[in-house]
């Protein structure tokens, strides 16, 4: 396997369930706590790097999903076939994507895009957030998904998420949050995942920009898209975005997401 180099340079260190804030609830998940994570086994391809490659100029480049980014230098980014895994590693220290809180060092996947787009991605993973958080004013939390970025600190995710109060049961989620200017503009937007028959269903997210509109959707059972949140952009964002995926943890256990069937349909695409 060839292992990634990643700049050192900082770049962007980068409802039908019922509408809920996934970081202001306490509730408990009813049934069984979810086993711990473990990486799943199978053939695993070699990442190129592509350091020439016109518009994305990081030395870290995967084709078609764009540039890693590893600001802390402890994640790893594994294709098996056409699907990336992102490790990253139970530590002391968070991986989160908070610019309120300064911390923006949650790996990313990410690349330019002009204009209107459609991003979509199935995420699949188990998640088993410790009760034991590295971020201390945050719950123990892991969150897989979709980003889109005008800057560090200005930029829209939609995860599928799980959070664990200290004590409790964790609670799972789908998770969107807007920061604007290092602010986090408006409390989560999140979709309750209790009751489904699946302990860790995977998710299909999609992001899609329309002119100054963003529409965030998911999709559990296949073909059947539920809108959970629409924003408009704030108009200091540029025509061109970074798009792509992102994980997050704020817990001491590992998570290792794996995102799958990943799409992005621009102006230009058919």
């Amino acid at each position: 396997m060839t292992t990634i180099q990643k700049p050192l340079a900082t770049v962007f260190l980068a409802g039908f369930f019922g509408s809920i804030s996934c970081f202001i609830l306490h509730a408990e998940v009813p049934g069984a706590t979810p086993e711990k994570n473990s990486e799943s086994p199978g053939a695993t391809a070699a990442v190129e790097s592509d350091a020439t490659r016109p518009v994305d100029k990081d030395p870290a480049f995967i084709a078609k999903w764009g540039n890693a980014l590893d600001p802390d230098s402890d994640c790893k980014f594994t294709m098996d076939g056409k699907d990336l895994k992102i490790s990253v590693p139970g530590s002391a220290h968070a991986h989160d994507f908070a610019a309120e809180l300064k911390n923006i060092s949650g790996p990313s996947v990410t690349q330019l895009v002009k204009g209107d787009f459609t991003v979509s991605v199935t995420v699949d993973a188990k998640y088993f957030a410790s009760d034991e958080t590295t971020e201390p004013t945050r719950w123990g939390y892991h969150g897989a998904g979709l980003v889109v970025l005008a800057d560090p600190d200005n930029y829209i995710t939609l995860q599928r998420a799980a959070q664990r109060p200290p004590g409790r049961n964790q609670f799972e989620c789908i998770n969107y949050e807007l920061r604007k200017d290092a602010k986090r503009s408006w409390l989560p937007s999140a979709v309750n995942l209790v009751g489904l028959p699946d302990e860790n269903p995977p998710f299909e997210m999609r992001l899609e920009r329309k002119g100054k509109k963003l529409i965030a959707s998911i999709d559990h059972s296949g073909d059947d898209w539920k809108i959970v949140w629409t924003d408009d952009l704030p108009d200091a964002w540029p025509d061109e975005l970074r798009v792509g995926v992102v994980a997050v943890s704020s817990s001491k256990e590992p998570f290792y997401p794996v995102f799958r069937e990943y799409s992005l349909k621009t102006e230009g695409s058919k």
